[in-house]
């Protein structure tokens, strides 16, 4: 049972996420937060979308995906301090000022976070080849992205494109080793 609450979280984040860019339009320039930091009732669904996902997602971590495939403990440790910060930053909207600086700061702990959980989970021995090359393609593209970001100064023409491209490259690998 636990092995599809990766795919049920990810596809409810997803279909979440879009319904955010449809319902609160803004434009790329603009992360996923900061369409919904307008509105009340917005920056309300936007933190209860992440607190439904992540508890799905963590559980299907520890539940299963980390002994199936026999995982360091320290992916775990990482998923979860991501997952954690990702739903603290959803209570800390990005409306300016101080709230503006912690939400990014802890959003960026739990972006920063999913890099080395994808490099543990390149060095198990039961990843194959094409599994090992997805992984390894992911975190080049994540550590592209948040290079990006950073000397961009946490402000980029396409930021919202960067940030689902973020995303999916650390989901992919997850979901084409679980499902495929």
């Amino acid at each position: 049972m636990y092995k599809y609450f990766g795919l049920v979280a990810v596809v409810a984040l997803a279909v979440g996420l879009l319904f955010v860019v449809r319902r609160w339009p803004r434009g790329v320039s603009y992360t996923f937060s900061q369409h919904v930091a307008l509105r009340r009732s917005s920056i309300i669904y936007y933190a209860a979308l992440f607190f439904v996902t992540m508890p799905l997602l963590v559980l299907f971590f520890i539940k299963w995906f980390v002994p199936e495939y026999n995982i360091s403990h320290w992916f775990t440790v990482l998923a979860i301090g991501s997952a954690v910060a990702q739903c603290a930053c959803t209570l800390v909207p990005e409306t300016g000022g101080m709230k503006s600086h912690i939400h990014r700061a802890l959003a960026g702990i739990s972006a920063i976070l999913l890099i080395p959980a994808l490099l543990i989970l390149s060095l198990q021995k039961e990843m194959g080849t094409l599994q090992m090359i997805l992984i390894l393609l992911s975190v080049a593209v994540m550590t592209v992205i948040a290079s990006l970001v950073a000397l961009s100064g946490g402000k980029h023409k396409y930021f919202l494109v960067l940030q689902a491209v973020y995303f999916a490259a650390f989901f992919a690998p997850i979901l084409f080793i679980s499902y495929l």
